[in-house]
Protein backbone atom coordinates (compact mmCIF):
# COMPACT_ATOMS: atom_id res chain seq x y z
CA UNK A 1 0.00 0.00 0.00
CA UNK A 2 1.61 3.62 -0.97
CA UNK A 3 -0.40 5.48 1.99
CA UNK A 4 -0.45 3.11 5.39
CA UNK A 5 -3.03 5.76 6.77
CA UNK A 6 -5.28 4.90 3.76
CA UNK A 7 -4.91 1.42 4.23
CA UNK A 8 -5.86 1.58 8.16
CA UNK A 9 -8.66 3.75 7.71
CA UNK A 10 -10.46 1.67 4.83
CA UNK A 11 -10.16 -1.60 7.06
CA UNK A 12 -11.46 -0.12 9.60
CA UNK A 13 -14.42 1.30 7.41
CA UNK A 14 -14.65 -1.91 6.13
CA UNK A 15 -14.74 -3.84 8.90
CA UNK A 16 -16.99 -2.10 10.79
CA UNK A 17 -19.57 -2.09 8.24
CA UNK A 18 -19.12 -5.44 7.83
CA UNK A 19 -20.08 -5.67 11.61
CA UNK A 20 -23.19 -3.49 11.32
CA UNK A 21 -24.01 -5.28 7.68
CA UNK A 22 -24.22 -2.14 6.58
CA UNK A 23 -23.20 -1.08 3.05
CA UNK A 24 -20.10 1.52 2.36
CA UNK A 25 -19.53 4.42 0.73
CA UNK A 26 -22.90 5.71 -0.61
CA UNK A 27 -24.12 9.04 -0.16
CA UNK A 28 -28.14 8.85 -1.08
CA UNK A 29 -31.03 9.84 0.11
CA UNK A 30 -32.24 7.47 2.60
CA UNK A 31 -29.07 5.89 3.19
CA UNK A 32 -27.21 6.62 6.52
CA UNK A 33 -24.77 9.66 7.09
CA UNK A 34 -21.84 9.61 9.17
CA UNK A 35 -19.29 12.10 8.16
CA UNK A 36 -16.15 13.65 10.05
CA UNK A 37 -14.84 17.05 9.24
CA UNK A 38 -11.02 17.77 9.50
CA UNK A 39 -9.67 20.96 11.20
CA UNK A 40 -8.01 22.64 8.06
CA UNK A 41 -5.90 24.49 10.11
CA UNK A 42 -4.40 21.70 12.05
CA UNK A 43 -0.52 21.51 12.10
CA UNK A 44 -0.57 17.88 11.12
CA UNK A 45 -2.65 18.34 7.97
CA UNK A 46 -0.69 22.06 7.08
CA UNK A 47 0.57 21.06 3.41
CA UNK A 48 -0.35 17.98 2.97
CA UNK A 49 -0.63 16.27 -0.24
CA UNK A 50 -4.33 14.82 -1.02
CA UNK A 51 -2.80 11.29 -1.04
CA UNK A 52 -1.10 11.81 1.98
CA UNK A 53 -3.91 13.54 4.22
CA UNK A 54 -4.65 10.50 5.95
CA UNK A 55 -1.84 9.34 6.49
CA UNK A 56 -1.38 13.00 8.61
CA UNK A 57 -4.46 12.16 10.03
CA UNK A 58 -3.59 8.66 11.33
CA UNK A 59 -0.18 9.97 12.55
CA UNK A 60 -1.18 13.30 13.94
CA UNK A 61 -0.01 12.41 17.25
CA UNK A 62 -2.35 13.43 20.89
CA UNK A 63 -4.19 16.23 19.31
CA UNK A 64 -7.03 15.03 16.80
CA UNK A 65 -7.55 17.08 13.62
CA UNK A 66 -10.95 16.34 13.71
CA UNK A 67 -13.34 19.03 14.17
CA UNK A 68 -16.55 17.95 13.79
CA UNK A 69 -18.65 14.69 13.29
CA UNK A 70 -21.90 13.51 12.22
CA UNK A 71 -23.77 10.14 12.79
CA UNK A 72 -26.68 9.04 11.77
CA UNK A 73 -27.63 12.26 10.00
CA UNK A 74 -26.90 13.94 13.48
CA UNK A 75 -24.02 16.24 14.69
CA UNK A 76 -22.61 14.87 17.83
CA UNK A 77 -19.11 16.47 17.51
CA UNK A 78 -19.05 20.41 16.56
CA UNK A 79 -15.99 22.61 16.77
CA UNK A 80 -14.44 19.86 18.88
CA UNK A 81 -16.73 19.42 21.79
CA UNK A 82 -19.29 16.50 22.08
CA UNK A 83 -22.36 18.06 22.71
CA UNK A 84 -22.89 15.39 25.75
CA UNK A 85 -19.39 15.46 26.90
CA UNK A 86 -20.54 17.36 30.68
CA UNK A 87 -22.25 13.72 31.06
CA UNK A 88 -20.37 11.35 29.65
CA UNK A 89 -17.26 12.59 31.55
CA UNK A 90 -19.45 12.81 34.83
CA UNK A 91 -20.74 8.93 34.24
CA UNK A 92 -17.11 8.04 33.10
CA UNK A 93 -15.70 9.51 36.12
CA UNK A 94 -18.49 7.67 38.46
CA UNK A 95 -17.67 4.46 36.58
CA UNK A 96 -14.09 5.09 37.08
CA UNK A 97 -14.56 5.51 40.71
CA UNK A 98 -16.50 1.87 41.15
CA UNK A 99 -13.61 0.20 39.22
CA UNK A 100 -10.92 1.60 41.27
CA UNK A 101 -12.50 1.30 44.37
Amino acid sequence: QPSSGAALVTGALEGGAQALGRPLGRIAADHRADLVVLDPDHPALAEQRPDRLLDALVFAGNVSPVRDVMVGGVWVVQEGRHGAEAPILAAYRKALAVLTA
